[in-house]
């Protein structure tokens, strides 16, 4: 009797040390993999994911309007008798932006609703991320922009400025911006092709 109760004081120690070494390797991964981290990289692969749901959606916007692209409804331009147009995605349910370009698309019907930054600031420069789109235009060398009909340019931008698809210079350096509180890159779609170099 005296040995049962001594092999079952070992084996509950053994348990709590078993215990404490797992609590204590559970919280050097945490430290390893860094919460703030995989809230960026999580962030951004929805960014990822909303940007070729929205690439597509322009594609088929433009099979049904003789290959015309949506309007941006920040305001519209003429470069070289081009007009071409802007949009962001923080002016979708604004109400003195009635035309943003994200509401067009959602007029078509093909999908419940379109996908947002998961932070969509509200501001022109920051502090949060949000959808950049161009009409009628496509990227040029020196990281500049022409006109071009029936063309477009969307892009989202990625926190994590590691990204292996984050748009890159003609040097290979990757292009960082600026316009937030904080670095990020562009993940860069153009005419329906993802494009990860700026000649």
């Amino acid at each position: 009797m005296q040995k049962h109760r001594q092999s079952i004081g070992y084996t509950l120690i053994e348990l709590a040390i078993t215990l404490m070494i797992v609590t204590v390797i559970q919280l050097f991964v945490i430290l390893i993999l860094n919460p703030a981290d995989l809230f960026q990289r999580s962030r951004d692969a929805l960014r990822k994911e909303a940007i070729h749901q929205i690439s597509h959606l322009i594609e088929q916007y433009q099979i049904r309007n003789q290959n015309q692209v949506p309007t941006g409804g920040f305001g519209e331009w003429i470069l070289d008798e081009i007009p071409y147009s802007v949009d962001y995605s923080f002016l979708k349910d604004q109400p003195q932006y009635p035309n943003s370009f994200l509401k067009t698309l959602e007029i078509m019907g093909y999908v419940p609703s379109i996908p947002l930054d998961p932070q969509n600031g509200p501001y022109y420069n920051g502090p949060a991320p949000y959808f950049t789109y161009f009409g009628n235009i496509e990227l040029a060398a020196n990281q500049t922009w022409k006109p071009k009909m029936n063309s477009y340019v969307l892009w989202a931008y990625l926190e994590n400025t590691d990204d292996h698809y984050c748009m890159k210079l003609h040097d290979g350096t990757t292009y960082i911006s600026d316009r937030f509180d904080y670095p990020t890159c562009l993940y860069m779609f153009s005419n329906g092709q993802k494009i990860t170099k700026w000649e």
